[in-house]
Protein backbone atom coordinates (compact mmCIF):
# COMPACT_ATOMS: atom_id res chain seq x y z
CA UNK A 1 0.00 0.00 0.00
CA UNK A 2 0.80 3.59 -0.72
CA UNK A 3 1.81 5.56 2.46
CA UNK A 4 0.70 9.39 1.66
CA UNK A 5 0.00 10.89 -1.61
CA UNK A 6 3.80 11.84 -2.45
CA UNK A 7 5.35 10.23 -5.58
CA UNK A 8 8.75 11.76 -5.50
CA UNK A 9 10.79 10.88 -2.10
CA UNK A 10 14.69 11.69 -2.71
CA UNK A 11 15.75 10.13 -0.08
CA UNK A 12 14.50 7.44 3.57
CA UNK A 13 16.01 8.25 6.54
CA UNK A 14 14.15 6.15 8.92
CA UNK A 15 11.74 3.02 8.19
CA UNK A 16 10.59 2.15 11.23
CA UNK A 17 6.90 1.00 13.08
CA UNK A 18 5.33 1.42 16.24
CA UNK A 19 4.53 -2.03 16.86
CA UNK A 20 6.56 -5.38 16.12
CA UNK A 21 6.02 -6.62 12.48
CA UNK A 22 3.46 -9.33 12.37
CA UNK A 23 5.12 -10.50 8.88
CA UNK A 24 7.69 -8.82 6.73
CA UNK A 25 6.54 -5.32 6.25
CA UNK A 26 9.00 -3.93 2.54
CA UNK A 27 9.31 -0.73 1.14
CA UNK A 28 9.34 -0.36 -2.27
CA UNK A 29 10.52 3.09 -4.42
CA UNK A 30 7.32 2.46 -6.79
CA UNK A 31 3.87 1.52 -5.79
CA UNK A 32 3.60 -1.38 -8.79
CA UNK A 33 6.81 -3.23 -9.18
CA UNK A 34 9.26 -1.15 -7.52
CA UNK A 35 12.75 -2.04 -6.32
CA UNK A 36 12.65 -3.09 -2.72
CA UNK A 37 14.72 -0.68 -0.16
CA UNK A 38 14.01 -1.80 2.62
CA UNK A 39 12.40 -4.81 4.70
CA UNK A 40 11.39 -5.26 8.22
CA UNK A 41 11.13 -8.73 9.92
CA UNK A 42 8.37 -10.58 11.80
CA UNK A 43 8.25 -9.56 15.34
CA UNK A 44 10.76 -6.69 14.39
CA UNK A 45 9.71 -2.86 14.39
CA UNK A 46 12.96 -1.69 12.66
CA UNK A 47 15.53 -2.63 10.93
CA UNK A 48 19.36 -1.24 10.19
CA UNK A 49 21.57 -1.05 7.44
CA UNK A 50 25.17 0.56 6.92
CA UNK A 51 26.15 1.77 3.08
CA UNK A 52 29.49 2.63 1.80
CA UNK A 53 29.80 4.59 -1.25
CA UNK A 54 33.37 4.63 -3.15
CA UNK A 55 34.18 6.78 -5.78
CA UNK A 56 35.08 6.20 -8.78
CA UNK A 57 33.78 2.85 -8.75
CA UNK A 58 36.72 0.45 -8.17
CA UNK A 59 37.75 -1.66 -11.89
CA UNK A 60 38.12 -5.00 -9.42
CA UNK A 61 37.47 -6.23 -6.51
CA UNK A 62 39.79 -5.48 -4.01
CA UNK A 63 39.40 -5.70 0.26
CA UNK A 64 38.39 -2.00 1.96
CA UNK A 65 38.99 -0.85 5.27
CA UNK A 66 36.48 1.41 6.33
CA UNK A 67 37.28 3.99 10.23
CA UNK A 68 33.93 6.14 10.13
CA UNK A 69 32.27 8.72 12.30
CA UNK A 70 28.45 8.40 12.79
CA UNK A 71 25.76 10.77 13.58
CA UNK A 72 24.20 9.17 16.84
CA UNK A 73 20.03 10.35 16.66
CA UNK A 74 18.40 11.34 19.37
CA UNK A 75 16.10 8.45 21.03
CA UNK A 76 12.38 10.42 21.06
CA UNK A 77 9.98 7.96 20.18
CA UNK A 78 9.12 4.79 22.21
CA UNK A 79 10.16 2.55 18.73
CA UNK A 80 13.61 4.09 18.21
CA UNK A 81 16.42 1.85 19.21
CA UNK A 82 20.14 2.60 20.24
CA UNK A 83 22.88 1.95 17.54
CA UNK A 84 24.38 -0.75 19.38
CA UNK A 85 24.08 -4.04 18.10
CA UNK A 86 21.05 -5.85 19.96
CA UNK A 87 23.54 -7.77 21.67
CA UNK A 88 24.27 -5.10 23.87
CA UNK A 89 21.29 -3.46 24.58
CA UNK A 90 20.88 -5.33 28.17
CA UNK A 91 24.15 -4.11 29.89
CA UNK A 92 24.62 -5.19 33.44
CA UNK A 93 24.94 -2.61 36.15
CA UNK A 94 28.31 -3.16 37.43
CA UNK A 95 28.61 -0.02 39.34
CA UNK A 96 29.31 -0.86 43.24
CA UNK A 97 26.26 -1.51 45.75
Amino acid sequence: MQVGTLTDHIEVTKFYLSAVAAGFVTLFDAAVAGNELARIEIGKAYSRYVGIQLFPTPSAAVTYYVDYTRVIPDMVNPADEPLLPEDFHELPDRRAH
